[in-house]
């Protein structure tokens, strides 16, 4: 059978920190961290999220534990992934109350690359902001910042399926739009039959 040892027996931990002993606060700190920080980074693609998350989560737990706020000592690493999960969520529900502002016309219309045909590229524009709004924003956010369908679907108020879904359809639509465009732009090949 197990025995915990001091150092590591999470009653004795609470308890030292309910003394005031800021020695068993970094203890707390230095065991959980870490596990805190894996748990927070697999669950978003936001680098900044980690960070923040886990520091507000060892924040909230040593005030928790200073107020003895533990009902169950013996599950001491699931409470405090429980505030993980918590301060994860609180993050991600500010990030899309988050005011923002019309951006200008012109904003991220870089001119085309040599390589690309500037009626494709233009046309390409067009039918993207013939999209329904939600369609765009669900574009936006997954093909331009990156996030994943399950972060969208937070900051949209629909699942992760629909989310999916709208994605796909959204491309599928603007590629069958596109599709006779760029083939009447292309070049003709050249053959080595002379006329």
């Amino acid at each position: 059978m197990f025995v915990p040892t001091p150092e590591f027996d999470d009653q004795v931990m609470i308890d030292r920190i309910l003394a005031g002993d800021p020695a068993a606060e970094d203890d707390l700190i230095s065991r959980f961290q870490q596990r805190v920080r894996m748990y927070v980074s697999v669950r978003t693609s936001h680098p900044d999220y980690a960070e923040e998350v886990t520091q507000e989560t060892m924040l909230a737990a040593v005030l928790a534990l200073r107020e003895g706020k533990v009902r169950e000592p013996q599950h001491l690493g699931a409470f405090i992934l429980g505030i993980a999960r918590n301060q994860l969520a609180d993050a991600i529900r500010k990030q899309a109350r988050r005011k923002t502002s019309q951006l200008p016309d012109d904003y991220d219309c870089p001119a085309p690359a040599n390589t690309q045909d500037p009626e494709l590229v233009e046309s390409a524009r067009r039918e993207i902001e013939a999209l329904e709004p939600g369609d765009r924003r669900i574009l936006w956010l997954t093909l331009i910042d990156g996030f994943k369908p399950g972060e969208v679907a937070a900051q949209v108020g629909m699942s992760a399926e629909l989310v999916r879904q709208r994605k796909s359809r959204a491309l599928r639509k603007i590629v069958e739009r596109l599709q006779p465009l760029s083939r009447s732009l292309r070049p003709a090949r050249l053959t080595d039959e002379t006329p």
